[in-house]
């Protein structure tokens, strides 16, 4: 994946360590937005960036890292967990080991379990 490249205020801003991957219509989104109405909890807008899948194209909004990581701006020290919601990483080859070579330590959630164990998700 590319470097970062945040000047300024943007050092400071969070990186995403929850993930929630899901097929599409299988209630992910209303599982984002009931996560993120508690204050503890941020997740991005939009809520699927897919940013990760690299395997598939076209991919989202961001078309690098400090676009990705900009969705998380708004994230506080109050928020314990910031996270995307992008269903396309549940077929995607890639998406996983790409997070955690970003983001080592990320929590996952899949399909009605929760996970920090990559050997869970990972292809």
């Amino acid at each position: 994946m590319a470097e970062s490249k945040l000047t300024g205020l943007e050092q400071t801003i969070r990186s995403p360590n929850l993930f929630i991957i899901g097929a599409p219509k299988c209630g992910t989104t209303a599982l984002a937005d009931w996560l993120g109405a508690h204050p503890s909890i941020f997740i991005t807008l939009p809520k699927e960036p897919w940013f990760f899948n690299t395997d598939f194209g076209p991919r989202g909004p961001c078309a690098n890292l400090t676009e990705y990581e900009r969705l998380c701006l708004e994230a506080t020290s109050d928020h314990q967990y910031i996270g995307e919601a992008s269903t396309i990483y549940m077929a995607s080859s890639d998406a996983v080991p790409h997070i955690l070579s970003r983001y080592p330590g990320s929590t996952f959630y899949h399909h009605g379990s929760t996970s920090n164990r990559h050997s869970d998700l990972a292809p």
